[in-house]
């Protein structure tokens, strides 16, 4: 079903992009022939990261609410390669999210938004990714737009032991994930000695529009045990305005928590930060706009089973906290990151050695890029990068 308020996708073929400035046409834009260069110019977009032009000016207002799958291509004006990247481009003259309303974004593709006069956020633009609940009642994990097929460089992965698989690292992106903690510590089972947890990949600054990284998978601990599953990294989202972008509301693209072990299994590590992007003359933001990573899952138990996954990223300044159950045995997860406006906290936390499974690594702060004039008192975790 199409989603109310989005445009049909008129043409699925990629358009060229490059660097137009205000008032000049795109040089690798197709003209048409007996233009004056202005139309062309009307229909090229964004002076930063994320720059691209659409087969033709956009002609109606948006209005966007509800869910957005971007890998439908019905919900898409057109499908972009942006960066290199495949992403479903939203396009209309203005472009509003209103004040109680939310825009919830999901799919394979990184959603980009344009406006070619202003685009306005006053109630929630959701990007991010959430872990699966676990349990009764279960549901399943939610992607951001991207997340899925985000490419990330691994690092070691925790061991396997039947006295208790080490926990998965957080995920890294510009903040590095936390390392997994170490598990069966009494050395309780074969092989001999403790089982060490996963260690992170190394912290990076993206070139392309990139949704963030997943956490490792715990280590298992034989027959009968789960190991906790890493979460996901937060989608990427990037805006772009001919004239302002306004955000009052709020703008999220954090990773998913950790899932716990079971029955001495390792925890899942948290998933990074995701990517926003900011591009237009002017950034009224007065709102706030987060790209926190998601909180790593308690090691397994074989004394309880009341195991505790990490919370997702948040959509403040404060971590993701880790799982944390209180028994001793399972390693409680490391929390996730929450860059302040200073810069802080951008790596996840470690989590905690246990005679079961480790707990699981917080996952790294993910990107905020601005590109223009930025005015208000925003709200940013982590600090953007401000070009």
């Amino acid at each position: 079903m199409r989603t109310p308020g989005l445009l049909v996708c008129a043409a699925l073929t990629a358009c060229s992009f490059g660097s137009p400035k205000s008032g000049e046409t795109d040089p690798d834009a197709d003209v048409t022939p007996g233009s004056d260069g202005k139309a062309d110019a009307a229909r090229c977009f964004g002076s930063g990261l994320g720059k691209l032009c659409l087969k033709a000016p956009p002609a109606d207002a948006r209005m966007l609410d509800g869910t957005l799958d971007t890998g439908v291509d019905g919900n898409c004006t057109e499908i972009i390669a942006v960066t290199g990247i495949d992403a479903c481009v939203v396009a209309g003259t203005t472009v509003d999210v209103m004040n109680g309303k939310t825009l919830r974004v999901t799919g394979s593709r990184p959603l980009v938004i344009v406006a070619s006069d202003s685009l306005r956020i006053a109630g929630d633009l959701n990007a991010g990714s959430t872990r699966a609940t676990v349990g009764g009642g279960s549901s399943p994990a939610v992607l951001g737009p991207g997340a899925m097929g985000a490419a990330c460089t691994p690092g070691a992965a925790p061991e396997n032991d039947d006295g208790g698989g080490g926990g998965g690292a957080g995920g890294s992106f510009v903040g590095a994930g936390g390392a997994g903690g170490g598990g069966d510590t009494n050395n309780s089972a074969p092989p001999a000695g403790t089982s060490d947890g996963g260690t992170p990949a190394a912290a990076f600054s993206p070139t392309t529009l990139r949704a963030g990284c997943p956490g490792q998978t715990g280590g298992t601990a034989g027959t009968g045990s789960d190991a906790g599953t890493g979460g996901a990294g937060g989608g990427a989202v990037y805006l772009i305005a001919g004239v302002r972008i306004e955000i009052s509301g709020h703008v999220a693209a954090s990773g998913a928590g950790g899932l716990a072990g079971d029955d001495r299994g390792g925890a899942g590590g948290g998933g990074s930060g995701g990517m926003i992007g900011l591009d237009a003359p002017d950034l009224v933001i007065s709102g706030i706009v987060t790209a926190n990573g998601g909180g790593g899952g308690e090691g397994g138990v074989v004394t309880s089973t009341s195991t505790v996954s990490g919370a997702n990223g948040t959509n403040t300044t404060t971590r993701a906290a880790g799982g944390a159950g209180g028994d001793g045995e399972g390693g409680d997860g490391g929390s996730g990151s929450a860059g302040t406006t200073g810069g802080a906290d951008l790596a996840g936390g470690t989590g905690q050695n246990a005679a079961g499974g480790g707990g699981g690594g917080g996952g790294g702060a993910g990107y905020i890029y601005l590109k223009g004039t930025l005015m208000g008192t925003a709200t940013f975790s982590p600090a953007p990068d401000v070009k």
